[in-house]
Order: C-alpha cells, then structure tokens, then sequence
C-alpha cells in the first residue's frame, strides 16, 4: 500500500504545472537517501532526490529512516536526518537574510555568506526559542523519547572541553576578531573569546570583555588587543594564567581570580613595556612612540601636547611597569609615561584629561551576569527537549521570556520544551548528537559508508 501512495506521488510530481514552484530557487539537494517530500505554501508536494531544487517557503519532510543533504546558494549546507519537518521560510542571498522553522527531528548545518556577512541575519526557530545563527557549524535536534532510547548507545561520554576563555560582555559599535587562523569574524554581544584571538574595536566604538576567573577589560575605541593565552579552571582557582598584548589604543583592566595567589601569572605586554599587577584596577593607552610601525592600524598621534608613548594609571591597587631600564611600582592614583623602550617611566604630577574622562566604561562599573555567560549544567534527560550543539562560530538562542544564552566552540545547550521551560549551556557536547551517523552525512567522505546506517 505504502509502495503505492509513493508511486502515485510520484507521478503527481511529473504532471505538475511547474508555476506551483514560482517562488525562488535557493538550493538544490546534493545526497538524498528514502523519501523526502516538499511542500510549498500552497499545500503542492513533490518528492524530492539527488539533485532536485528546493524553494524559498518550502516545508521539507523527510521519512522514517530518510535523510537529505542540501547545498543552498550562499553556501550553507544541511543534512536533515529522518522523520524531520523543516520549514524554509525566508531565504535570501541578496538581502543576506534567512528564517527557518525546525518543528520535528533535527539537523546539522553548516552555513555560508549570510550568516558570515549579517550576524543577525540568520534564524533559527524551534518551539518557544529563536536561535541566531553566525557563521557556524552546529547540530540542532527536537528530542522525544527516541533520544533517552539512542543515547544509551554512547555510555562512555567525552569529557568535557573548555575553549571559550571570554566572552564579549557589552560592545558599542564595531568590533572585528580574528582567530590563529587568520579568520576575522564581526563581533556582538555574547561572542565567544579563545586564545590567540586579536581584537580590533571602530572608531568611537568600545567593547566590555568578561572571563572565566571573572576578570574584565574594557577595549576603548580603534584598538588593537591580543589574548596570548588563558587558562583557568574554577575547581583549581590557583593554578590559573592570563597573558595579554596591547598592540595599540587603550584598555582598562579589572583583574579576577588569576593572579591573586601568584602576580607572574597575569601580565600585560605592549610594545615599550610589561604591566604585571597587585590585585588590581587599571588604564593602559598606547600611542605614538608605543607603538611598533609595521603593527598600526589606526593614527599614531600624539595626546593633547604632552607626549607620545605609554600611558599607566592606577585606580586600584598597584601595578608594576617594567622596561628595559628597571621596574616602577605604580599605586592607586599614581600615573605614568613611558616615552619609549629605551625610557624610564615618567611620573605626572596630574591624571591627563583623557584619562579622567575617559568614554569607555571602567569595567567594574559595567553589570555583567557572569554565571549567565559560563555557568554549565550536566545532562538530566533528553526526553521533551531542544538540543544545540556548537562546533564553529556563534549561537545565540533566546526563549519567550527574552532569556539570552551564548555558545561557542565545543558548548551546546538545552531547552527543556515543557511550559515551564528552562534554557541552560551543558557541561559537554552530548555525543548523541556529535556522533550522530545522520549529521555526519553532511560529510561528502560519509556518502560511501551511508549503507551502514539502519
């Protein structure tokens, strides 16, 4: 009866006038396996196989033990495993926008141009949540009881793995990160940080930056920041590093838990000095003769007519500056000029203007919900339950309730869909979704082992 109904469908799809897919061709499928259909607004169906298009506003059903592989026009792809529905509402390279409904089952993209080029310009929405998707590879999946069933196959879950090291806490206007690939990403609120990250903030822009030992650094306008490295592990508090470079412009440091047991363990280097601290507060603003020529992207210009070079001011604590020349304490209050490398800090008897009004925020005067922004929670169930899993770029998803929750590299979340809904980052990627043989068909390689699965 079954082979029938298909048949049938079959030959609908033949005899169909083709002004029923009038809307616009976004992709085309690459790999298909069993039955999958497309509806469009209309209520037409047609069965869809290798390479067949697919349209804007199309619903695509995929059938027990069915999957797909789509290849849109900016480059996304997408692997549907079975029994998911999934609605392309709004897909639009030239606008750079794209809304897509997932309602049952789940999978795994990788996206493309408008999600690279508009951060905000892709969605995701499932059940009571809508997810902002920016350039990533991730894995999404609706959980009924089929997933308490599945996941008892992969007993020996992975340990967890901690990459993000920061996040962007608040940012005004413009902010670019580039990763130790050389790959530079347009940065928002929430957007994770790793080592090796360089960040460039615009002019008149600003950018809060929070960390896992709860120290922040605020980046003032045109400057350029590196994070060496960080290490931190809440269970270990003691055991911690941070090691920055300011390459160019100004910062404002608030340290956290790193370097209170051991000071060696946190340092600031720029290019005429290395900032190391005593529990501290502190301004940095590197101009001029601070820095290095080849290494500038804004203007090198000397402040007001007191001079190029590197500016140090305390406002708690103490700091200590060291040059080729020696070392200089600097207590709260107390601030400094060093000229250049081959200078001695110069204590001034006042705090410049543009330290004193400076238009970036002190970053201990900035409201950040630091167990929002890394708190992590074990897997209890997967029964009734939305599931992210991130394994490039940035997730932002928000409930009805406008709670926000961030993903990075090697984070995923939960949302349990009952009324009561609870949306929380886990404390690992579940391997039910990482080693699931369906979102491992985006894979080209995969397609010759395809037959394995059941």
């Amino acid at each position: 009866m079954m082979l029938k109904r298909l048949f049938i469908l079959f030959i609908f799809t033949l005899v169909m006038p083709f002004n029923a897919f009038a809307a616009s061709e976004i992709g085309k499928t690459v790999f298909a396996r069993g039955v999958t259909t497309a509806e469009t607004v209309d209520g037409v169906v047609r069965v869809i196989a290798n390479d067949a298009p697919v349209y804007e506003g199309e619903t695509l059903t995929t059938g027990e033990k069915s999957f797909v592989v789509i290849e849109f026009v900016d480059g996304t792809r997408m692997s549907l495993r079975p029994n998911t529905i999934f609605q392309l509402e709004k897909f639009s390279k030239e606008k750079e926008v794209a809304d897509v409904h997932l309602f049952t089952g789940g999978l795994r993209a990788s996206t493309g141009e408008i999600s690279k080029h508009n951060p905000d310009g892709f969605k995701l929405h499932a059940k009571d949540t809508v997810t902002v998707i920016r350039d990533a590879e991730f894995d999404v999946r609706l959980c009924e009881e089929d997933c308490d069933k599945e996941a008892k196959q992969y007993q020996d879950q992975k340990g967890q793995v901690t990459l993000v090291v920061g996040r962007v806490a608040q940012v005004k206007g413009s902010l670019t990160i580039t990763d130790k690939s050389n790959d530079t990403r347009i940065a928002v609120t929430g957007a994770p940080l790793y080592e090796g990250d360089v960040l460039q903030s615009g002019e008149d822009a600003y950018a809060v930056l929070a960390f896992r030992d709860h120290g922040r650094i605020t980046l003032q306008a045109e400057t350029t920041f590196k994070i060496d490295a960080l290490n931190f592990d809440a269970t270990k508090p003691h055991d911690g590093e941070a090691f920055f470079d300011l390459i160019e412009g100004g910062l404002r440091a608030l340290t956290g838990a790193i370097g209170k047991q051991d000071k060696e363990d946190y340092k600031v280097n720029t290019p005429v000095a290395t900032i190391g601290i005593r529990g501290t507060g502190f301004d940095l603003i590197c101009v001029g003769n601070c820095v290095k020529p080849e290494t500038t992207k804004t203007k090198q210009t000397a402040i007001l007519s007191i001079g190029d070079g590197l500016y140090a001011s305390v406002w708690k604590g103490a700091i200590v500056i060291t040059t080729e020349k020696g070392q200089l304490i600097l207590n709260k209050g107390g601030v400094v000029i060093v000229p250049d490398r081959d200078s001695d800090p110069k204590l001034l008897p006042n705090t410049p203007p543009f330290l004193d009004n400076n238009p970036a925020p002190r970053p201990d005067l900035v409201s950040v919900d630091h167990d929002n922004l890394f708190a992590t929670f074990p897997i209890k169930q997967y029964r009734l339950g939305l599931f992210f899993a991130l394994y490039r770029g940035h997730l932002t998803t928000m409930d009805e309730g406008e709670k926000r929750l961030d993903l990075g590299r090697e984070e995923a979340s939960s949302f349990d869909v009952n009324a009561d809904g609870i949306l929380v980052r886990l404390d690992r990627v579940p391997d039910l979704l990482r080693e699931d043989p369906y979102f491992k068909a985006i894979d080209e390689d995969f397609w010759t082992k395809y037959d394995n699965l059941d």
